[in-house]
């Protein structure tokens, strides 16, 4: 699931509308601070940003985030913007502890899921939906009703979503793929406050180790990713990226592993350890356990 490139979007239009509250007025601050006035032809971005199915499928996982707001439909210039200034600014910097969040209130819903059933979990979520068998009731205005038909339905938490559940259906093309719920999960003031602090003698010390280049291959690797993809998002060739995650391999701190035709780079233990990152749970080869939910 390509969890960052929606809390990226919705991130965007958390900012152009200003809403959120408290609990992200330190980091509405600090970004604004750092992207100073947007390009006039991605101000726009800000309020009309959207999600797409595209990004829940479970091959979304893993993907770059530029190849996935091109099958979205954005254009090249705001596809441009978002992955080189806004991502890096925005996001990236926190992407550690926003991850780790979000992880915990999915692990939260699986337990509810466990213990009372997949309706006792979609009744934990009331008043922001009503469980109506087979129907699923919202106050969205991008649906209000969602009638499963067997298809199922994936339900994602995210934190920038500020404001209320948002459904998003299927394309025509593929009627048969289930709809996603995105719900909004709340923040108190002791989570905002760990969520937007940074820590920047860590990565420096961290810099000074491995170096500057090689310390951004891994915290990058905190999601797999193949070389082409790594690079990108680095900012090296490809062939430069080969080179720094085979000196990172030999060291235990990454492990590459064949998935198909592609090869994918991961952090092992060792690797999330000496990154330091706070409030990510991780399996022993580094990947990202599937964060999607399915109920019928």
């Amino acid at each position: 699931m390509d969890t960052a490139t929606a809390e990226t979007l919705l991130a965007m239009r958390l900012l152009g509308h200003g809403g959120g509250g408290p609990s992200f007025r330190k980091w509405q601050t600090a970004v604004r601070t750092r992207l100073g006035t947007p390009p006039a032809a991605q101000q726009r971005l800000f309020r009309s940003a959207h999600l797409s199915s595209d990004f829940f499928p479970s091959n979304a996982a893993g993907n770059h985030l530029g190849l996935a707001l091109a099958r979205a439909g954005y254009q090249r210039e705001d596809i441009a913007y978002i992955t080189n200034q806004f991502y890096p600014l925005a996001i990236a910097p926190y992407w550690n502890g926003i991850r780790g969040y979000l992880e915990a209130e999915r692990s939260y819903r699986g337990r509810v899921i466990l213990n009372d059933g997949v309706e006792g979990m979609l009744r934990s979520l009331q008043p922001m939906i009503t469980w109506n068998a087979p129907v699923l009731e919202t106050a969205s205005p991008t649906g209000p009703e969602i009638h499963l038909n067997n298809r199922g339905l994936l339900i994602v938490p995210s934190l920038f979503l500020f404001d209320q559940v948002t459904v998003i259906t299927p394309p025509a093309s593929r009627p048969d793929d289930p709809p996603v719920l995105v719900y909004p999960v709340p923040v108190n003031g002791a989570t905002a406050s760990s969520l937007w602090q940074l820590a920047p003698s860590t990565d420096k010390a961290l810099g000074a180790l491995v170096g500057r280049t090689r310390a951004k291959v891994l915290r990058t690797l905190v999601d797999s990713h193949n070389t082409g993809e790594l690079g990108l998002r680095v900012g090296v060739s490809a062939a430069a990226a080969s080179q720094h995650t085979a000196v990172l391999r030999e060291a235990g701190l990454i492990i590459t592993r064949r998935k198909q035709n592609t090869v994918l780079h991961s952090l092992t233990p060792l690797g999330l350890a000496l990154l330091n990152s706070r409030g990510i749970e991780a399996t022993a080869t580094g990947e990202k356990p599937d964060a999607r939910r399915s109920v019928s």
